[in-house]
């Protein structure tokens, strides 16, 4: 675990880096101590940012938000919201890589290494806003069959994970944005594009395995992953990947495959499930061709079900 003094040094360091818009006599509240401010809302889980302001209001709610953030003034929910507005949410992303960083050099990346040493890191398409009335020109609106009309935000969500660990460590996230196309399928694979293009520099020296669902196990995500030299496992759908699923049903009867069972209480029924594998085979020949792989080198199909 990192220690949170030196996570909140970080913070503080990030956000004083933050672009500043304010001139004249708006200017009486550092830009540190507003976004602290700000992100010291979600610390005492009050129910909303209102409630959170009352707390604030309160000698121990200041007391509070200096001793653990350090903050010296507390404005206002309005001028913490118009100021932040104009911040844009990438000018974050440095406190992803200092985190990423601070687990690197205190050995406690080495403990999410799992298949093959690689460090797996996730990728999924989240939603964390929607409304009938409230929008912007950067919401995805949908268009409902009842005549309604609502407006969402996405964002593709990276994070570094290990099977059976219930902690993860969020990487710098890929906003999804309305022009990115119409359907999950679409927007969430363009923004995975970017963000694979953003980010395997900075990930390239840690041997990463890209995990994602059944919208990446295509081609053009597949060789961009290839191409950032990190390896890739994704589910693939028997509906969507019918080759695939021929290609391993031959395995399976002709009895290549080998099989684990595990069972286990989760708290709230008992569960089983099978896991069957084929441990090396040859790549899928259509495969090959297209992305450029040695068909002499063995590679390996994992399937839960």
């Amino acid at each position: 675990m990192l220690a949170q003094a030196g996570l909140i040094s970080d913070l503080r360091d990030t956000v004083a880096a933050l672009p500043d818009r304010c001139t004249g006599l708006n200017t009486r509240y550092t830009m540190t101590d507003i976004a602290l401010s700000a992100f010291s809302v979600f610390f005492p889980q009050n129910p909303s940012f209102l409630e959170f302001q009352r707390t604030m209001g309160k000698n121990s709610g200041r007391q509070n938000a200096a001793s653990l953030f350090g903050v010296r003034d507390v404005p206002s929910d309005n001028h913490i919201r118009s100021v932040l507005d104009e911040v844009p949410a990438a000018a974050l992303n440095g406190m992803f890589d200092r985190i990423r960083e601070r687990l690197d050099s205190t050995g406690e990346l080495e403990r999410f290494r799992s298949i093959n040493g690689d460090v797996l890191v996730t990728l999924d398409g989240t939603q964390y806003f929607r409304s009938e009335r409230i929008r912007c020109p950067q919401c995805d609106t949908i268009h409902h069959s009842n005549g309604r009309v609502s407006y969402k935000h996405m964002l593709l969500s990276p994070a570094i994970v290990k099977a059976g660990r219930k902690d993860v460590t969020a990487l710098a996230p890929e906003f999804i944005h309305g022009d990115d196309g119409s359907g999950k399928a679409k927007n969430e694979i363009s923004a995975g594009k970017r963000w694979l293009r953003r980010e395997p520099e900075r990930l390239s020296l840690l041997s990463v395995t890209i995990t994602g669902d059944d919208l990446y196990a295509a081609q053009p995500s597949l060789e961009q992953v290839r191409h950032a030299e990190m390896n890739s496992l994704c589910s693939c759908k028997p509906e969507s990947h019918k080759y695939v699923t021929t290609y391993v049903e031959r395995y399976r009867q002709s009895g290549e495959t080998e099989t684990l069972v595990t069972a286990e209480w989760t708290g709230k029924e008992h569960r089983t499930t099978t896991y069957e594998w084929i441990g090396t085979m040859a790549p899928l020949p259509m495969v090959t061709s297209l992305m450029g792989i040695d068909r002499s080198a063995p590679a390996g199909i994992f399937i839960s079900i």
